[in-house]
């Protein structure tokens, strides 16, 4: 599981999706994820022609609950991050004005307008991808981009995986 890989614990978490097992189709997404919130979303993207490498894995934290109807919500205590065996990278949104989570019934998880944004059967095809930053900034100002999150702003999915938070 990709929560073990980032945060070393055996611990039972509260696991509520995972895409390689429940589908990759949005509607598999919102049948288990909708009305749960304050969750962790992980995404592991690969490279469209090279179904073994896999890029990156790259986090959201939301309190909102998911959902299929078509909105943007605020919510001021999301972020994304990055982790790797030396530190982690948390990215804020740039104002508790800016939208932090869309929520549409043909789409996977998407955070902002665009700083994340996952497509339908997002394992099949690179129309997934990433505008960060867009309504989170980046602080570190690490120059990669819309690459932060993978090596290109298209990417492929390899797997989804959603956590319910628990305090």
């Amino acid at each position: 599981m990709l929560i073990n890989r980032s945060f070393r614990t055996g611990t039972n978490n509260h696991h509520i999706y995972k895409a390689t097992e429940h589908g990759f189709s949005s509607g598999d997404f919102h049948r288990l994820c909708d009305n749960h919130g304050a969750t962790l979303t992980l995404i592991e993207t690969r490279r469209r022609l090279h179904r073994r490498k896999h890029n990156s894995i790259f986090r959201g934290y939301i309190t909102v609950l998911w959902s299929s109807q078509h909105r943007f919500h605020h919510d001021p205590q999301t972020f994304l991050f990055l982790l790797s065996q030396d530190y982690i990278i948390r990215f804020y949104l740039r104002s508790n004005n800016q939208i932090a989570v869309s929520h549409y019934s043909t789409t996977g998880p998407g955070f902002s307008l665009n700083d994340i944004y996952i497509c339908d059967q997002s394992n099949q095809c690179n129309l997934s991808h990433s505008e960060f930053p867009y309504s989170y900034e980046d602080l570190e100002e690490n120059g990669k981009g819309r690459k932060t999150f993978s090596k290109s702003n298209h990417f492929c999915v390899h797997e989804i995986e959603l956590y319910a938070a628990i305090a």
